[in-house]
């Protein structure tokens, strides 16, 4: 199947903070990437097949049309302005890898760029978790979400929308506790 794009590049450009003369080349990049990168793990493959087709064919059930303008296009266009914001910094030659140069703009810091896309991330938690709970209320609506199928390139969708990995020291789950107790100095027991 071709590229099926979920939302138009302008789209993008209409909604967001996207400036009218971003290379459309880039916003194409993004979207492309939000979907195979982030969309097709939240509604699964089944699901994002089957819509995929019918945006295709131009055969967008009332179903799926309300699942793609209220739930699908919010998530992919903050996903979009994730994938979408290191373009925007660097630029890749034949010569190097540069910092993008305009007249009258001065270009950020990766460190400045990185907030920007951790708050456009969020967002697109946000949206994506908003999706989730609408298919899991409509579950019955959508069989394929839940079921999308068996063959080897499946992917089944995520049950979360956030990520927060939390470090809490080390771990020492192959040794038992009477061990650690006979041996406080080995284990930092003490």
């Amino acid at each position: 199947m071709a590229q099926i794009f979920f939302i138009s590049t302008q789209y993008v450009k209409e909604n967001t903070i996207v400036d009218e003369n971003v290379d459309e080349k880039y916003i194409r990049v993004a979207i492309q990437n939000a979907q195979k990168n982030q969309l097709i793990y939240i509604i699964g493959s089944g699901l994002y097949n089957e819509i995929a087709g019918q945006i295709q064919n131009n055969t967008l059930t009332a179903l799926n049309l309300t699942l793609l303008n209220d739930y699908i296009v919010p998530c992919l266009t903050n996903y979009t302005l994730v994938e979408l914001s290191p373009y925007m910094l660097y630029k890749l030659s034949n010569r190097n890898v540069g910092v993008k140069d305009a007249e009258r703009v001065t270009a950020t810091e990766f460190a400045r760029l990185d907030d920007i896309m951790k708050k456009f991330e969020n967002d697109a938690e946000m949206a994506s978790d908003r999706l989730q709970k609408y298919l899991l209320t409509y579950e019955a609506s959508y069989p394929l979400w839940n079921n999308p199928g068996s063959t080897i390139d499946t992917i089944y969708p995520r049950r979360d929308s956030f990520y927060c990995g939390i470090y809490t020291g080390r771990r020492n789950d192959n040794v038992s506790r009477i061990e650690r107790l006979e041996n406080p100095r080995t284990y930092g027991c003490e």
